[in-house]
């Protein structure tokens, strides 16, 4: 799946019911997010209000983390940060 691809399906999506819900804005976010991440290598991504953990494996090495974020209000400021 590409960004292009969630791009597309998301104005069909606006384009057939209209404005969505705020729920479903969250998901079109984390979406695009994951696949950007996956782009780069990370294999797992949590999202919350305060932090991002992340898994990312190159070659046989599996690094991990956590890094924390300014407080995210909108589902926009999530793909911001």
């Amino acid at each position: 799946v590409t960004l292009e691809e969630v791009d597309s399906i998301w104005e069909e999506v606006i384009d057939r019911f209209g404005k969505p819900p705020e729920e479903a804005k969250w998901l079109y976010h984390q979406c695009r997010i994951r696949i950007i991440a996956a782009q780069k290598g990370y294999t797992h991504i949590k999202v919350d209000n305060v932090s991002i953990a992340y898994e990312c494996k190159k070659g046989h090495a599996l690094s991990s983390g956590r890094a924390l974020i300014t407080k995210i209000k909108s589902p926009e400021d999530m793909e911001k940060k």
